[in-house]
């Protein structure tokens, strides 16, 4: 499992690689961590600061082998599937130039 409890990120970087590489995530919800990973389908997302609830899904998810593979499998399907340069590049080329057309029409 990797672990990644914050209070302020962004979407993290080390979260896509922790995911592609096939291992489950924990991790707490925070800025556009949930558009990355589903509770339950890459991993488990719990509030921030409940050490508790961190403790409880790092706990279930250490019984539970079979989960951790599932998941980790999950996790990387979905980093292949969406966040790689052949996805990630004509949709940033796209805002790029939506953005460029805007301030042009602005101006």
């Amino acid at each position: 499992m990797f672990v990644l409890p914050s209070f302020s990120e962004g979407l993290p970087v080390v979260l896509m690689e922790a995911m592609a590489t096939g291992i489950p995530v924990v991790t707490t919800q925070i800025a556009a961590v949930t558009e990355m990973v589903t509770d339950g389908v890459h991993g488990r997302v719990v509030p921030p600061g409940r050490a508790d609830l961190l403790a409880d899904a790092l706990t279930d998810l250490a019984r539970d082998p079979a989960r951790r593979i599932e998941m980790g499998r999950a996790g990387r399907e979905t980093v292949l599937a969406e966040f790689v340069p052949e996805v990630t590049g004509p949709a940033m080329a796209r805002f790029l130039t939506g953005l460029r057309a805007s301030r042009s029409r602005s101006a």
